[in-house]
């Protein structure tokens, strides 16, 4: 009867143990290095062919090089509209963008960003609004430089993150202007 109870004893010692071992494992994980983001806003573009403001959803990927910085590759889309400006046709554009910068915290609230894009923006100039004009196709690369700044919301022990970005500026060299309003959340792989 003693065997048999060490031979039980030792079992349940060794299962606790090994079960143990694994909930303690899963709770000290640690998150790689690497996060996606996913965004949606609101923007405004001005530019020498087409004026107007719409809905940009945008994915990008992050790989972190230090605690503070992160390299980010990033893809957005923005479908837009004149609608509320009088003094121009109708306009009906996309702008497809891909780009790559990097992304910065200062002081663990502050969310920065700069980079580099390259926009392909393609839409249609119709006949409406005070200005009457034959419609046309418009279509056109052009690169430009952006900045970003808001906040983050984030803790070390969560996957995910939320980036409050009130400020996205973008400059292009043809005179290319949008500004952009946007919420992220970032999903840590």
């Amino acid at each position: 009867m003693q065997t048999i109870m060490k031979k039980t004893s030792w079992r349940v010692a060794v299962i606790i143990t090994a079960i143990v071992s694994c909930v303690v494992r899963t709770q000290a994980q640690e998150f790689s290095k690497n996060s996606i983001k996913v965004g949606a806003g609101v923007e405004g573009v001005d530019n020498t062919k087409v004026e107007g403001h719409g809905f940009v959803t945008a994915l990008s990927y992050q790989r972190q090089l230090k605690d503070w910085l992160w390299l980010a590759p990033h893809t957005k889309h923005g479908t837009y509209t004149n609608f509320g400006i009088t003094d121009t046709p109708d306009e009906y554009f996309n702008i497809i963008t891909m780009g790559i910068g990097v992304n910065a915290i200062v002081l663990h609230y502050l969310y920065v960003g700069v980079g580099t894009e390259v926009n392909y923006l393609h839409g249609l100039i119709g006949t409406g609004g005070e200005i009457s004009h034959a419609s046309h196709y418009v279509r056109s690369f052009y690169p430009d430089l952006y900045a970003n700044a808001g906040l983050r919301i984030a803790s070390r022990e969560k996957r995910i993150a939320v980036n409050i970005i009130p400020f996205n500026l973008s400059i292009g060299i043809h005179e290319e202007l949008s500004l952009a309003m946007q919420l992220e959340m970032e999903i840590k792989l």
